[in-house]
């Protein structure tokens, strides 16, 4: 049977109009054929609705034609039900439905065919394309606007072969999506064109049990949480995403051979994304994944494993990348991974640690201009694991942000070739005492760069080959680091191989090293190079034809072997025995060149290496320099060094120590010179049990330190200075600098030159010169000076260096103290200063009178981890980087600043308080300047300002050049009046108009709360008139601030200075007609009176006065019969005294609120809110007014 049924056969029944008109275009229809159950359905009409199973060929072929907008609807759905039968159905045209309440089958048993297009849509719970074990089925979506929901399952190859094409724009959506579910069965997917998607809610398997295919092309995209490429033990899986802009979107993790075996193809610009990736998931899995083109990216949200139980396989191609946080290559036991990333612009972004070998097999390779970047990479992490990194190729590059194990606990090998580079923080050969690592770099333009050490043998054994033109660098250098590195080696051949060290290199650290240095090979060491380092260890260099540059050099003879050149500014043997250098005799040296670089030829026996001795003489006009000096380095040692005559110098770039852990003794004599530069320091005697003595004599002998000398640091140092030597110290010198540390200057004819100095005066003798910018004696005590008495100094001369005459008996050294005294215009200068220094110290400075002043480059301690106090005060000015007032947790301290013309000026930021507690207090015109912020720092500290009857600017906070100024308060600013204060503007606190004020402290002025609304900080003073407020008199002054919603006026009295009272305003009332509310409280015992005035004038008597002694308790009216004996309601005020025996004394004043029972209108209520006036009147006790 072949019947079109439609609303065309009306038109059958009227034979004139059937032949002049056709049947209208698009009228919805049907077209059924075959052998369709029920049989019975009626297709003439434009909606059928199926209330059982629908079967399409159900024994026999049939078909099926859905268009015109036709609805058609059923429970299950059977396309091809019984083996043997094909059915075809066709949804197609805009409105055209097909709604399954159940599942949908397309080949059952038998064959089916699904073709949706032109806009037509079907739905359905869960699909099975291919249903049966000889079934197929095959389904179109097609075109813009059609679509196919699936609620549930989608399989394609159920248990048979299932096809399903998406393409020019349509859209499939289901639960899950199935490709090949049960083993021997077969899916195939295309999604292509742009617009055409695939999205499932959940997971998605290509190849579950069977065998399964997903292409993606042409702008196409697929979308579900899982991905699955070979999902069950036996079962296969391949991916295609090919062609700009098509994409496939994992919102979880993706499995590239999750049991089974997959393939994952991204090329041609396509794009895939996931969390955590996974190639070779399982032990049973084999799978790949290549990622080729420019624009073809695979990005992984979290970790990569290729080869993660099973085999995996990455490639990295033609300008593609890849990206991911840890990446892992072989990372179970077992398992193995291999990645190659090749050509130029092909990336793998690594955006943590990479691991080539994690537990199982991995191997790595960058190649032709490729690049591999991560932070921490392992190769060979754990044990047993085993891993192989090759770059090669001109501008190959793997950067490593962080440290790279070459052989963590496993086996590493890294090999660097034909001009590429590798980049690390620190790197280690070896790491654990397990492990072992191999690197070699050659070829001419090979380079491996680290910022940080390199150890050859960390704790296992290794090797590293830097050969026929590559270069290695680093910081230090080691070989065979730990005891346990047995014997790892280092070789450097060929002509231009260079391994630099640009710190210092280890030759036998604590295991066992060598060095080979051969053809024309060379090494370089900034620093100092060291054979056989600590005890029981050992190591040797040997040279072929090499050459060795370095700073300082510790070996023994025995230690090198060969011939070769080592150039080095100093020869050391072992036990830090030295040399004699004399230009007059070169017996033993080769010679001491323009350049100051010893040259020594090695030979096998090593003769030539030098005369070694247990000192150190430089003399007539030697030049020696070191990096670092060592006298009597080692317990026990007991070395002496001269350094004698015009011209002869002995430098170090880095410390000098005298003494360091044995004793010594350094001799600067007629016309020698020692200095060690770069900043550094000076010591003698170094550590606990350590002696060390250094004399500087004769005219133009000089010792010159470029940063701190130690004279006597944990223990013992003397230092003698005569016959006009002379000794400069770019820092500070300090004498018996640790606790149970000895030290001493003894002077005769000599001078020392320092920016600071502490010591004793028990701890000086003779007669010399000492110019310093600051002498503090033990203890952090501190001198008077004083320009009006100059017994104990000499002078304060126009340079600001104190200059004093030492005498035997030390009584001129200064008037040593607790206290720090600057009068009479003297001026001290120091770097950085501190009062209170130490726990327990409680120091106490005063600089004080017109033309005196302090001054710190750095920053000034008022209280560090003791107590300080600090005052300037009559026209005197401090200055300084910052200031710290209560810098220790703990500490109490406190600087004031009072008289007019007294300033204190910080060019940084000024802390009040900082772990302790601070106070700063500005009073009597004195100024304040910062030139960045104020902070007042916690809320135990406190910012005070004396406000004197004077629109003066106490403090000036920041300017418009530093933005970043500003007042930040997390304490208490105070404003207090120091006498009688007439009416007027006061602006005390001035900051820059782009500055800013912060912070979580309170304003107060006495007792009010001090609102400051803008980068100035203004008071308006009011003189107070009984005629104002009623029949109260008396002298009253106040400060008058915005407060609420009206004004706050705090009176002050010259005998109310530092009570604490505080109103608060109160927002949280349910009161109807609240005009405003305040809460009064204080915790002074000395507070007898409060006079409060209310602005009541816009109420037309129509008001109401209310109180309560606390929060905790109700309102109530307030009950004026029980007031004081001052009540008045005159001139728009309502006045009155509370105290401690009227009702408002209750509970510590309490709370006040004014509501008003008729609403004035808002021009008027505006005016009455910028009236309302609070006045808190202090006096004290007057008992006898009762």
């Amino acid at each position: 049977m072949n019947a079109r049924f439609d609303a065309c056969a009306k038109w059958a029944m009227a034979p004139l109009f059937s032949m002049l008109l056709a049947c209208p275009s698009g009228y919805a229809s049907f077209t059924a054929s075959g052998h369709i159950i029920p049989n019975n359905i009626d297709w003439t009409q434009s909606t059928v609705s199926v209330s059982s199973n629908l079967y399409v060929a159900y024994s026999a072929n049939g078909s099926l034609i859905v268009d015109g907008g036709s609805i058609l609807s059923n429970t299950y759905g059977y396309i091809g039900f019984n083996p043997g039968a094909t059915g075809e159905v066709t949804v197609t045209g805009s409105g055209s439905t097909w709604t399954n309440n159940g599942n949908l089958y397309v080949g059952n048993s038998g064959n089916g065919k699904l073709t949706i297009a032109a806009g037509a849509s079907v739905s359905d719970s869960t699909v099975y394309i291919g249903n049966g074990a000889v079934s197929s089925g095959e389904v179109t979506v097609t075109g813009d606007g059609s679509t196919w929901t699936n609620s549930n399952y989608l399989y394609v190859g159920y248990i048979g072969d299932g096809t399903l094409t998406i393409e020019d724009g349509a859209d499939v959506s289901s639960a899950y999506g199935y490709i090949g579910y049960f083993s021997g069965s077969s899916g195939d997917v295309t999604v292509t064109g742009a617009g055409s998607t695939w999205t499932n809610v959940n997971s998605l398997a290509v190849g579950h049990s069977g065998d399964g295919t997903l292409t993606i092309a042409e702008g196409a995209s697929v979308s579900n949480t899982y991905g699955y490429i070979g999902y069950a033990s036996g079962s296969s899986g391949g991916v295609t995403v090919t062609g700009e802009d098509s994409t496939w979107t994992n919102s979880s993790k993706l499995y590239v051979g999750n049991s089974g075996s997959g393939t994952l193809s991204i090329e041609d610009g396509a794009s895939v994304s996931n969390t955590d990736g996974y190639i070779g998931y399982a032990l049973s899995s084999i799978s790949d994944v290549t990622v080729t083109g420019v624009g073809s990216t695979w990005t992984n949200a979290g970790v990569l494993n290729v080869g993660y139980s099973g085999s995996g396989t990455l490639s990295i191609a033609a300008g593609a990348s890849v990206s991911n946080t840890y990446g892992y290559i072989g990372y179970t036991s077992g398992s193995s991974g291999v990645v190659t990333v090749t050509g130029v612009g092909s990336t793998w972004t690594n955006s943590s640690r990479l691991y080539v070998g994690s537990t199982g097999s991995g191997t790595l390779s960058i190649e032709d201009g490729a690049s591999v970047s991560n932070t921490d990479g392992y190769i060979g992490y754990a044990s047993g694991s085993s891993g192989v990194v090759t770059v090669t190729g001109e501008d190959s590059i793997w950067t490593n942000a962080n440290n790279l194990y070459v052989g963590s606990t496993g086996s590493g090998t890294l090999t660097i070739e034909a001009g590429a580079s590798v980049s690390s923080g620190a790197s280690y050969l070896g790491y654990y005492a397990s492990g072992s690592g191999e690197a070699t770099v050659t070829g001419a333009g090979s380079t491996w760069t680290n910022s940080g050490v390199l150890h050859v043998g960390y704790s296992g054994p290794s090797t590293l080959t830097i050969a026929d033109g590559a270069s290695v660098s680093n910081t230090n250098g080691y070989i065979a680091y730990g005891t346990t590195a047995s014997i790892s080696e280092a070789t450097v051949t060929g002509a231009g191989s260079t391994w630099t060290n640009s710190g210092t290199l280890y030759v036998g650290h604590n295991g066992s090293g060598t060095l080979a240095i051969a053809d024309g090979a060379s090494v370089g060491v900034t620093g100092t190079t060291y054979v056989s380092y600590n005890t029981g260890s050992t190591g040797s260099i040997a040279f072929n034809g090499g050459s060795l540059s370095t700073s300082g050099f510790y070996a023994d003879a025995s230690e090198l072997s060969g011939t070769g050149t080592i150039s080095a500014n100093g020869l050391v043997g072992s036990g830090f025995d030295s040399f004699v250098f004399d230009n007059s005799s070169v017996a033993s040296i080769n010679k001491v060149d323009g350049e100051d670089t010893l040259t020594i030829t090695v030979t096998a026996d090593g003769i030539k290496t030098a005369n070694i001795g247990t000192g150190i003489d430089v003399i007539n006009g030697a030049q020696v320099t070191f990096a670092r000096g060592y006298l009597g380095y080692a317990s026990g040692d007991s070395t002496a060094a001269t350094v004698s005559g015009n011209g002869s110098a002995l430098t170090t770039s880095s410390e000098l120590y005298v003494g360091y852990n044995g004793a010594s003794t350094l001799t600067i004599a007629d016309g020698g010179s020692v200095s060690n530069t770069t900043a550094t320091s000076g010591y003698i005697g170094y550590a606990t049990g350590a002696s060390g003595e250094v004399t500087v004599t004769g005219e133009g002998s000089t010792w010159t330190n470029s940063g701190t000398l130690y004279v006597g640091y944990n223990g013992s140092g003397t230092l003698a200075i005569a016959d006009g030597a002379s000794v400069g110290v770019a820092g500070t010198t300090y004498v018996s600098y640790n606790t149970a540390s000895t030290g001493s200057i003894a002077f005769d004819g000599g001078s020392l030159s320092t920016k600071g100095f502490y010591a004793n005066a028990s701890e000086l003798s003779g007669t010399g010169t000492i110019s310093a910018n600051g002498l503090i004696g033990s203890g952090f005590d501190s001198f008077v000076f004083d320009n009006s008495s100059v017994a104990s100094i000499n002078k304060v001369d126009g340079e600001d260096t104190l200059t004093v005459t030492v005498t035997a008996d030390g009584t001129n050294t200064a008037d040593i103290g607790t206290s720090f005294d600057v009068i009479n215009g003297a001026q001290v200068f120091f770097a950085g200063a501190y009062l209170g220094y130490a726990s327990g110290d409680s120091a106490v400075a005063t600089v004080s009178g017109i033309g005196s002043g302090l001054t710190t480059s750095s920053t000034l301690y008022v209280g560090n981890f003791g107590t300080g106090t600090l005052t300037v005060s009559e026209g005197a000015s401090v200055s300084s980087q910052s200031i710290r007032i209560g810098n220790g947790i703990g500490t109490t301290s406190e600087v004031t600043v009072s008289g007019n013309g007294s300033a204190l000026t910080t060019s940084s930021t000024l802390y009040v308080g900082s772990s302790g507690t601070g106070t700063l207090t500005i009073a009597d015109h004195a100024k304040v300047t910062t030139g960045s912020a104020l902070r007042v720092y916690n809320s135990s500290s406190a910012l005070n300002l004396g406000l004197s009857g004077s629109n003066d600017t106490l403090l000036k906070i920041g300017s418009e050049s530093v933005p970043s100024a500003g007042l930040v308060n997390n304490g208490t600013v105070n404003a207090f009046a120091i006498g009688s204060m007439a009416a007027g503007v006061y602006t005390p606190i001035e900051i820059g108009s782009s500055a800013t004020y912060s912070g979580t402290g309170s304003y107060r002025a006495f007792g009010g709360t001090w609102v400051v609304s803008s980068s100035s900080y203004t008071l308006t003073i009011n003189e107070l008139t009984a005629s104002s407020y009623g029949a109260y008199s008396g002298p009253l002054a106040g400060l008058r601030l915005a407060y609420g919603n009206g004004d706050l006026i705090v009176a002050l009295a010259s005998d109310s200075a530092g009570t604490d009272f505080s109103v608060t305003e109160i927002t949280d009332t349910e009161l109807e007609n609240l005009v405003a509310a305040y809460s009064l409280s204080s915790t002074d015992a000395d507070i007898d009176d409060a006079l409060l005035c209310f602005n009541v004038s816009g109420y037309l008597d129509d008001y109401v006065l209310l109180y309560r002694a606390s929060s905790s308790v109700e309102w109530g009216e307030y009950d004026y019969t029980t007031a004081s004996s001052f009540y008045s309601e005159q001139d728009g005020y309502l006045s009155l005294v509370a105290s401690e025996d009227t009702e408002s004394g209750l509970g510590g004043f309490g709370d006040y609120a004014l509501i008003a029972s008729q609403v004035p209108e808002p021009a008027q209520l505006a005016a009455i809110l910028g009236l309302l006036a609070l006045l808190v009147a202090y006096r004290r006790r007057l008992r006898a007014k009762r």
